[in-house]
């Protein structure tokens, strides 16, 4: 059988208030069986074989023990390979027009907006982050500013200043976010008509085996009951959007496999996860005395052979959405 290639993710040139690559109303959470989307038509095989094509992918990113920087770096060449090359799904005129403005909320090694800045060669590039240690200081000038804060406190920008406003996984970065206050802070700094798109993860592993299950759990009853979150708090973010003013709010489900058998795509998710993961460690032993940090490293030990043998898969939802031009 020859094996498909993947379908590329089109944006309508209309969009309706609520749209997904998923059918509307499933979750891939809850339907471990539509998690193909639309990356194939076809079965695992086919979903595998399409993600080991990974010449988008630079080949660096392979190597281990390297610093976090490169991780940062590795994910954001992750997330752009599997939406075919480009750094966001937002509909945007093509350059020399486009956003003249962007704000990258939690921009952490600066990547996506160094890459953001060198497509849209007229735009003014801000990035914010609670710590610049992994922006190169060879971007903080010219058109590119960078602001160290907390987005947790509100950001530090007046009213009407972007056109473009991006954040990627700030949910991990920023758990005890209120998402309300904080998008009604973007709908605040974005100019009328502005485009807004948001990137998160709920951190569930899809597929899950026993070790995975018991990870889950202690997440759940660790990290996010600390941060006041639901596991579910991903499929808000729209709502919360809405709350604050945004119309025109699409919500896109693209699903990455975890470990091997996705190819170098799925060890790149995988070691994103593990990383994750080990950030949480303190707050998981903390609240779990029975547990002993040798015996939560075998668990994610373990984790890590199962998720080949389970066929293991993640979700990252992406919102797109508009504030009103009046």
């Amino acid at each position: 059988m020859t094996t498909p290639n993947p379908t590329p993710v089109t944006i309508p040139s209309t969009r309706s208030d609520r749209s997904s690559l998923h059918p509307e109303g499933s979750s891939v959470e809850e339907d471990a069986s539509s998690f193909l989307g639309w990356m194939s038509n076809e079965d695992d095989t086919s979903f595998q074989s399409s993600l080991s094509d990974d010449t988008c992918m630079p080949r660096s990113i392979i190597q281990e023990g390297i610093p976090e920087i490169d991780r940062l770096n590795e994910q954001h060449y992750m997330i752009k390979h599997v939406l075919g090359g480009q750094i966001h799904l937002s509909p945007m005129p093509l350059p020399p027009s486009g956003p003249r403005s962007i704000l990258d909320v939690g921009c952490g090694s600066g990547i996506w907006l160094m890459e953001a800045g060198d497509l849209y060669k007229n735009a003014q590039c801000t990035g914010i982050d609670q710590t610049t240690e992994f922006i190169p200081s060879s971007i903080a000038s010219g058109r590119f500013h960078i602001v160290e804060a907390d987005v947790q406190e509100g950001l530090p920008f007046p009213d009407d200043s972007f056109d473009f406003l991006f954040h990627r996984f700030l949910y991990v970065g920023a758990p005890n976010l209120d998402w309300d206050e904080y998008f009604s802070e973007a709908f605040r700094v974005c100019q009328p008509g502005a485009t807004i798109e948001v990137v998160e993860t709920s951190g569930l592993t899809c597929r899950q085996g026993p070790n995975t299950q018991r990870i889950q759990s202690i997440i759940e009853t660790s990290v996010l009951l600390d941060a006041r979150k639901s596991r579910r708090v991903v499929s808000q973010i729209g709502k919360c959007m809405n709350r604050a003013g945004f119309q025109d709010i699409n919500r896109h489900i693209i699903s990455i496999p975890l470990g091997s058998w996705g190819g170098r795509v799925g060890k790149t998710a995988l070691r994103s996860v593990m990383d994750i993961l080990e950030r949480a460690k303190p707050v998981i032993l903390a609240q779990n005395a029975s547990l002993s940090e040798e015996d939560l490293e075998t668990l994610f030990n373990e984790y890590t052979v199962e998720v080949d043998q389970y066929r293991s898969f993640w979700n990252i939802s992406i919102y797109v959405a508009n504030k009103p031009r009046d």
